[in-house]
Formats: structure tokens, sequence, C-alpha cells
């Protein structure tokens, strides 16, 4: 690639992934009347290190993330996409001492504290200091119990407890539960119902609708949830408590409407809007690309 060439297009993109095969390169696009961005590339699925790009306005910037309903970021460490939790299951932590530069080996050092095994001298002792200036050190996070041969979270990292046999949560008894858990709703405790009766005497309530138009829809043939964009031109709303039902008090407001009066002069205005900006495309300011994936 040029170092003097004023602009860079997709052929260059193309050089740079061949050129650095160990980065997985992905770029991100918002093509047509599409509202959420898109995967349009994936370089070099099996790097372990990772560029992403946005692209826009025949512009690209860098991003860091992934956009949907869980969005994900890039491990640098396991060279996954993952979630905010990702830190308690990557790969590439050792599950026993808790560190990233672990080196197993084929010792057998018993730790009478928490009862477990390990394989070499460094992983014994990185398991007794903590990860983090707040954290525990592993051997006070984990123990091995002897009766279901199991390895748990101690009484003092998860704060409950340990349940013999017990491998998963019961949301509903809200308890770690084994084999053959009969499963029934915690009873609640006066306090808490007394709360709930509290809570109960009052209670705000707003109740809306929107309806929408979209504008050439015909002409889309993408995924539906990556349609135009729907445009009001209805939208109702009304807001009652408990007290008065939607009479008049100082917490109700009377019922509000907003119409699309002139459809036809707004698209004329919108038409007109974007039509100036692509005629100034250059004086565009950019885009805060990483909030989009936010």
């Amino acid at each position: 690639m040029d170092p003097n060439q004023k602009e860079h297009g997709f052929d260059d993109l193309v050089k740079l992934a061949t050129h650095l095969p160990d980065y997985q390169i992905i770029l991100w696009g918002i093509e047509g009347r599409q509202t959420v961005a898109s995967e349009l590339e994936h370089f070099n699925p099996e790097g372990s290190k990772f560029i992403g790009l946005f692209y826009q306005n025949k512009h690209y910037e860098f991003v860091s993330h992934t956009v949907g309903p869980k969005a994900s970021r890039f491990c640098f460490k396991c060279s996954k996409f993952a979630d905010a939790n990702h830190w308690k299951k990557c790969d590439a932590r050792c599950k026993r001492c808790g560190t990233f530069d672990c080196a197993p080996g084929n010792a057998k050092i018993h730790c009478d504290d928490c009862n477990i095994n390990f394989k070499s001298k460094k992983c014994f002792d990185a398991h007794l200091i903590p990860t983090t200036s707040n954290a525990l050190p592993y051997c006070q996070k984990y123990f091995y119990c002897k009766k279901c041969s199991l390895i748990d979270r101690t009484d003092k990292y998860r704060g409950d407890p340990h349940v013999c046999g017990a491998k998963s949560f019961c949301h509903t008894c809200l308890e770690k539960i084994g084999v053959g858990h009969e499963c029934s709703f915690k009873v609640p405790t006066e306090e808490e119902k007394n709360k709930k009766r509290e809570a109960q005497k009052f209670s705000k309530y707003i109740v809306y609708d929107v309806e929408t138009v979209t504008v050439e829809s015909g002409e889309y043939a993408g995924h539906v949830e990556r349609g135009p964009k729907h445009q009001p031109n209805l939208i109702c709303c009304q807001m009652f408590c408990t007290e008065c039902y939607g009479g008049d008090c100082t917490t109700c407001k009377k019922p509000w409407d907003y119409s699309d009066e002139d459809p036809e002069e707004r698209l004329r205005i919108e038409n007109d809007e974007e039509k100036e900006v692509e005629d100034n495309n250059d004086d565009d300011e950019y885009y805060d690309f990483n909030a989009i994936f936010e």
C-alpha cells in the first residue's frame, strides 16, 4: 500500500487483511435503508488479534465491539467475541489459579486449605495471591468437596453454604439444586407481604399508542428488522393514577396527541434535506461510530 495515497478503498482493505493474517478484520456498515449496522466482511476469522471497522459515507472508522441485543467485545486473550461476563469463563484464564500466564506441568501439589491439586509450583503459588487488589485469592474462592467430588465456590465467596451434589441454580426457589429437585415458589415473609401491600396503595400508569408510516417500503427487500425507519404520524398518551383515575390531580395530566397534519409537505422537506446532505457530503460531521455500536 502506498503511504502517500490520500484515499484508500475496499481493495486496499483486502491487501491489508492479506498482509496481516493474524488479525481478524470485521467490516460493518449500513446498507440502503437499514437502521442497524450489519457485518459486510470478515477477514482472517482464525486470527488471534482484532481490527473492527465501520463503513459509512465513504469513510472507514475504527470500532471496538459489535451490535445486537447482547453487544460483545473481542477478547485479546482468547481471541473470541464475548459478553460482559466473559471474564468469568475466558478460556485463556487458568481455572485453578486465575492467571493468564499459568504454566501447567506434571507435578501434583496439594493445597490443604482448598483441597485442590495443582500441576505446577507457579500455578500453586499464584492461587494464593489475589489477581487484583480488591479480590480474594483463588484459594479462598474455590474448594474441592470430597463428598460430592465437585469444585465449588466457597461460602465466603458465594455468600451461601455449599450444597453437595448441586450443579445448577433454581431461579424459582432461589437456591442451588441437585438431581430430583422439586421446585416450589418461595413463601414470602410477612415483611415482604407488607412491602408489596404498601406499594400497591398508590400507582401511576402511562398508556400510549404510536401509529407510523414507512416511505417507499415496497422497495426494501432485506431483513424486516433492518428495514426503513418508521415515521410516527400519530402519538396518543394518557397518564393516570389510582387516586383519580385520569381526573384532575397533581399527578395526572390531560391526554395529549401529536398528528402528522401534512405528510406530503414533511416528505418534501425531508427529501430536500437528504439531497442537501448528499451535495455537501464532504462537509459532514463524523458520526460517533462507537456510539452506534453501544
